[in-house]
């Protein structure tokens, strides 16, 4: 017997100068919930949230949705795991809307090294990843690795 299933997409995309949105949706057995959020990249802030409960087992769910306005104006930077926390969990949030909106935010993450990849010179993108990935990153928290990318740029 089936119990549970859960599936998690999520998609980085540059929307315009300075603007990044990432796109995160949540599929299980007894949800479907898709969160966008919108970021500038040069400084981290998010500029909107928003959020589509599309399936939900009650039908006082969607009523945590307008959480997600706190977000607006937060800084992803240290900290910001309590923030979201305070902000969109606990008894007057939704858990599933908390855990999508974490996993948004290690997405974003991604985005911006790519955003930030993408505008350096060859010969700055290697030292920029390691720059910014040490102590996060087994290949990049060791240079004296000569680990050869498998991947075409």
């Amino acid at each position: 017997m089936d119990l549970f299933q859960r599936k998690i997409e999520a998609r980085v995309v540059e929307t315009g100068p300075d603007a990044i949105q990432v796109a995160i949706k949540l599929n299980d057995t007894f949800h479907e919930i898709a969160l966008t959020l919108e970021v500038r990249p040069s400084d981290r802030i998010i500029t909107g949230a928003r959020a589509e409960f599309i399936r939900f087992p009650y039908d006082r769910c969607r009523d945590t949705m307008a959480r997600l306005d706190n977000l607006v104006g937060v800084t992803i930077a240290p900290g910001v795991w309590r923030t979201v926390a305070r902000e969109v969990g606990g008894k007057d949030g939704c858990t599933h809307l908390y855990e999508l909106t974490m996993e948004a935010l290690r997405v974003a993450m991604q985005g911006f090294y790519r955003y930030e990849w993408e505008r350096l010179p060859q010969e700055e993108r290697l030292p920029f990843l390691r720059r910014a990935l040490a102590g996060e990153c087994y290949i990049y928290s060791h240079p004296e690795f000569k680990a050869r990318f498998l991947l075409e740029e």
